[in-house]
């Protein structure tokens, strides 16, 4: 794969189709100021403020992830506005060139439009293409983040550029939710499609909350895992013996958000065990844990991902640690970083925590 050619073609296309006053036949969609058309029979996944559509082809081991944000206040330029969403959308989540190559142009609508490009490479080391779009104009600005591994997406992510129309008449929401939510706040979409080079996932044993409460929270949730190492002897091939890990720890959270636990680990013949207590609360997509108590301290913030309702009862809710000053992982990079091959959501570097049933 030549990630450069496809890029530059990718930036030749795009800005070409930005002058083309095409109308809009297809079924639209609409998130915030930004109406479009979307890709037929891609997976679609509803984030906050973003929809993104997938394509996945595994016998050729080839995808593309187009993603559409919601309107934001312009930074004051059309250059200021592609450089924080670019940092945002691109750099820090797959560490890319800081200074993309971009070309400017003015559609027809009056929109000033900054395409910008760049190799990335996901986790587990897939090398990809990154192509950002960025309108700006009448104080508000919109994104669209293509990431594709095969240049045969090109008229494809070029098509959605196209048929893009942003309204200047509109006020952008501060972090606008995407549409489509249902009204019980729950749904059946699958956010984490298979995808190339991971294993295929099984269908999901329950609907996923969009976002969660308190009340949802409340009840005692239990954590765990293990693992055994077996050593040989490089010499001589011999079998030199086996080191078992585990931990299993449990929260019982109330519904003021105050909580007790208890943690039991093993290995190396060494075993720690901890209580604790302290509170948790929710401020937007995060999770914030405060040990106030016990043999644990300190401030713990995670990202909510997915909240699970089995029909036998109970619930499974996903989450990942972050920084205290990180906004989270972008909807690209939870797609690369969590499935769902036994039924339930989990990611590479999240927590999975599982509610027990009441007894009868």
């Amino acid at each position: 794969m030549k990630i450069p050619q496809i890029i530059l073609g990718v930036l030749i296309a795009q800005i070409l189709c930005l002058f083309a006053a095409t109308p809009i036949f297809c079924q639209t969609e609409t998130l915030d100021i930004v109406t479009y058309v979307p890709p037929k029979g891609w997976a679609k996944t509803v984030k906050q403020g973003a929809v993104v559509y997938a394509d996945v082809d595994q016998s050729k081991n080839i995808f593309c992830l187009l993603t559409v944000y919601a309107g934001t206040q312009s930074a004051g330029s059309p250059e200021k506005d592609f450089t924080k969403d670019w940092n945002e959308f691109v750099v820090k989540p797959f560490r890319a060139d800081a200074d993309p190559k971009t070309q400017t142009q003015t559609t027809p609508d009056g929109w000033q439009a900054v395409v910008g490009g760049s190799n990335i490479e996901l986790d587990g080391g897939v090398k990809a293409a990154a192509i950002l779009t960025v309108f700006s104009g009448f104080g508000k600005t919109a994104s669209v983040l293509v990431i594709f591994n095969d240049e045969s997406y090109s008229a494809r992510a070029s098509a959605l550029i196209d048929g893009i129309k942003l309204d200047k008449t509109q006020s952008v929401t501060k972090n606008a939710p995407a549409g489509g939510e249902p009204s019980n706040g729950l749904t059946t979409v699958d956010p984490f499609p298979d995808k190339p080079f991971t294993q295929p996932q099984k269908p999901l044993a329950g609907p996923l909350k969009q976002s969660i409460t308190m009340a949802d929270l409340v009840g005692t949730w239990d954590n765990g895992g293990a693992s055994v190492t077996t050593y040989v002897n490089s010499a001589s091939g011999n079998y030199s013996g086996t080191d078992t890990s585990f931990f299993t720890e449990n929260y019982t959270i109330r519904s003021d958000g105050t909580f007790t636990s208890s943690f039991q680990g093993r290995t190396s013949n060494h075993t720690v065990r901890e209580k604790a207590s302290g509170i948790i609360s929710l401020s937007g997509p995060y999770i914030n844990i405060k040990f106030t108590g016990g043999e644990r301290s300190g401030n713990y913030k995670y990202q909510f991902v997915a909240y699970m309702t089995p029909p036998n009862g109970g619930a499974v809710l996903t989450f990942i640690h972050i920084a205290d000053n990180d906004t989270g992982y972008t909807p690209e990079r939870l797609y690369y970083n969590c499935g769902h091959a036994q039924g339930y959501i989990t990611c590479i570097v999240g927590d999975t925590w599982v509610l027990r049933i009441a007894k009868p």
